[in-house]
């Protein structure tokens, strides 16, 4: 289930990205089609197993705040404000605060 969750997750993101990035193709009445689909397979785990989504919503949660105060800690080293020892220290907290979430899922 989890496998089957995170593939129509993907696949509908993915068709959300396609729809911004190209909206000007001729096939969007296809990606709608597919996105929609994959939107409904999720409706319906959700409903019949919703453990299993609240266990993908909370490994996506966990990567985007991870990749977030990542991205805002080698931003600061780049910009001076921030000592690369310090850096480590932060990124291990973030690494932590990545499981922590995942443990509480």
């Amino acid at each position: 289930m989890n496998l089957s969750a995170e593939i129509a997750w993907g696949f509908a993101e993915a068709q959300k990205s396609v729809r911004k990035t190209l909206p000007d193709v001729p096939i969007l009445g296809e990606v709608d089609d597919e996105q929609a689909g994959a939107s409904a397979f999720l409706e319906s785990l959700r409903r019949e197993h919703p453990g299993v989504l609240r266990q993908l919503q909370a490994r996506h949660l966990a990567a985007t705040a991870r990749s977030d105060a990542l991205g805002k800690i080698h931003q600061a080293v780049e910009q001076g404000v921030l000592h690369a020892d310090e850096a480590a220290a932060l990124e291990e907290m973030a690494d932590h605060l990545s499981e922590s979430l995942l443990e509480r899922a």
